[in-house]
């Protein structure tokens, strides 16, 4: 039987009897292996920010330019240049509940030397 997925891993373990509550404890584990990973390695590509994002879950946010305006970014672009420090100062203006602080907050967890 291949295993290629969680899916694929679910139906494995649920046939030979084992429960959810695994699967749960598997997924929580990779999750965690793959965020440390992350952290000890950094953040070097838009790939690698990417599969974090992935990997937490969230925040969910847009790669597509809402705003058609001149010099307007899509949410990602602003968390992409701030993390791989294309930009060290930065404003951010958007419209009432565009996830600004939120954003924010996942830029700031980034250690700088």
């Amino acid at each position: 039987m291949q295993m290629n997925s969680l899916s694929g891993l679910r139906g494995f373990l649920s046939e030979t009897g084992e429960s959810a509550q695994v699967v749960t404890a598997l997924k929580d584990w990779s999750r965690k292996c793959a965020i440390e990973a992350y952290r000890q390695k950094g953040l070097k590509t838009e790939e690698d920010i990417e599969d974090l994002i992935n990997w937490l879950g969230e925040p969910k946010f847009s790669k597509k330019v809402i705003c058609r305006t001149e010099g307007h970014v899509a949410p990602f672009t602003f968390v992409r240049d701030v993390l791989l420090d294309r930009v060290q100062n930065f404003i951010v203006w958007a419209n009432r509940g565009g996830s600004k602080s939120y954003l924010f907050g996942l830029v700031t967890t980034k250690n700088k030397p």
